[in-house]
């Protein structure tokens, strides 16, 4: 057998795994996500953090570059929060602007994708093609020209109220020059239009992607605010996809979207559950199953194989019985165990068989008695995680309070009337609690 040292699992982030040269042997697709995102309806990964949303967008990507006359593109929320500025300025959108301005981002970017792919596409001169290039450059920022009588050089800033849009105005000697962003809303009908034309007028096939939409929860002013722009973004979502439908299926905008997350917004809106039932592929790799016929340990089998070429042939099985042996009892612990060190998550999984690599990267199988040994360095990991993962509720400050509780206890094993017992003492201590959730 082969040293444990060679199996590659890939990374916890799935971001930088797509980096990774074997990044496609690599991925495991547990329920045929892929081939449900292929569906024209399907446009919106949902799973918990850590599930693999990211791994399936990056491997969508990939996998749709190389079909030919295929374009894919990646915004991110830097480029939403770049557009929110530049129309903007300091203010905040409305709530019942939110909704078009993401669609006018959202469809300003898929026409960047279309209009950065030109030379790629031999310079495309049909009639759809050129008006949505005319209209790109219209609602870039314009230039007025106003004349001033004549002074020194001066420089201000300008907040022009019409349409709460920000603005700047320079001057030198009898000239002044005002940059004004253009309003987007006066254009959005007529961008709309032109992307849809071209979409269905073409027999070449756009996709863009965003990823990562809970990094606005740090970049706006509050969690309701967060809240609702992300209600706001998966409406506009779905009315960009409605307008790119096809019946030759070559335009989509596909975004993911954290469970935790959705659970939030479900709160917040009257509609989303109706939108997310028919757009909505979930990842969830809950099972009831043990050994081999886990998934997640069928994801971990898939990456042992794709790493050691030995292993190619060998059955689920086989493999399972040479890598996690029973005790001499004839008891096999091995899923029972990670899942209880865990969320049931492919990223705790392969944090932890990485971390016991890195500690007994001489063996060539995983011994049961050792995978203590590696808990308090993956502990450390899985906190921090935890951690991140509940940055975007709105009860973040009672479940970490909550969390402070239990690590008063100071003891591996604790139960209700325990923790129970020690808050009941000392309740002054933890305000953030509210008595019911105890």
């Amino acid at each position: 057998m082969e040293k444990l040292e060679k199996i590659n699992f890939g990374n916890a982030d799935g971001k930088k795994e797509a980096r990774r040269s074997n990044f496609e042997a690599l991925f495991y697709d547990n329920d045929g996500y892929f081939e449900k995102l292929s569906d024209p309806d399907r446009f919106l990964i949902i799973g918990r953090k850590g599930t693999g949303k990211t791994l399936l967008l990056e491997f969508f990507k990939k996998t749709m570059r190389k079909k030919e006359h295929t374009f894919v593109g990646s915004a991110d929320v830097s480029d939403f929060l770049s557009v929110k500025l530049h129309n903007f300025d300091e203010k905040e959108i409305n709530l019942e602007e939110m909704t078009i301005f993401w669609q006018y981002f959202l469809l300003k970017e898929f026409t960047h994708l279309i209009l950065n792919n030109e030379k790629a596409i031999q310079r495309m001169m049909s009639k759809s093609f050129k008006d949505l290039k005319k209209l790109d450059r219209k609602l870039q920022t314009t230039l007025q020209t106003i004349t001033a009588s004549e002074s020194d050089e001066f420089s201000l800033g300008a907040d022009l109220e019409k349409g709460g849009i920000g603005g700047n105005v320079q001057a030198k000697g009898n000239e002044t020059r005002v940059m004004v962003p253009a309003k987007y809303y006066e254009e959005f009908t007529q961008l709309m239009d032109k992307v849809n034309s071209f979409i269905n007028s073409t027999n070449y096939s756009y996709y863009l992607t965003m990823d990562d939409i809970d990094e606005l929860n740090s970049k706006v002013k509050d969690k309701e605010t967060f809240y609702y722009l992300t209600i706001a973004f998966i409406n506009a979502l779905n009315k960009i996809n409605d307008g790119l439908w096809t019946e030759k299926q070559n335009g989509k905008v596909i975004a993911t979207l954290r469970t935790d997350l959705l659970d939030e917004l479900n709160i917040r809106s009257d509609n989303l559950s109706k939108i997310i039932f028919d757009c909505q592929i979930s990842i969830n790799w809950f099972s009831s199953l043990d050994r081999e016929d886990n998934p997640l340990m069928k994801m971990v089998l898939h990456k042992v194989r794709a790493s050691i070429k030995e292993y190619q042939e060998v059955s689920d099985k086989k493999l399972f019985d040479k890598l996690f042996p029973s005790s001499p009892r004839g008891v096999n612990g091995f899923v029972d165990y990670l899942l209880k060190k865990s969320f049931g998550r492919p990223r705790d999984i392969v944090y932890f068989l990485r971390m016991y690599v890195q500690i007994f990267h001489e063996d060539r199988y995983f011994d049961y008695k050792n995978l203590n040994k590696c808990v308090p360095q993956y502990a450390s990991f899985f906190y921090q995680d935890l951690e991140n993962e509940i940055n975007v509720l709105s009860n973040r400050s009672e479940v970490l309070s909550l969390l402070d509780l239990i690590q008063r206890q100071k003891v591996k094993n604790f139960n209700f009337e325990m923790v129970h017992k020690y808050y009941e003492e000392n309740k002054d201590e933890f305000p953030e609690i509210k008595s019911s959730s105890i």
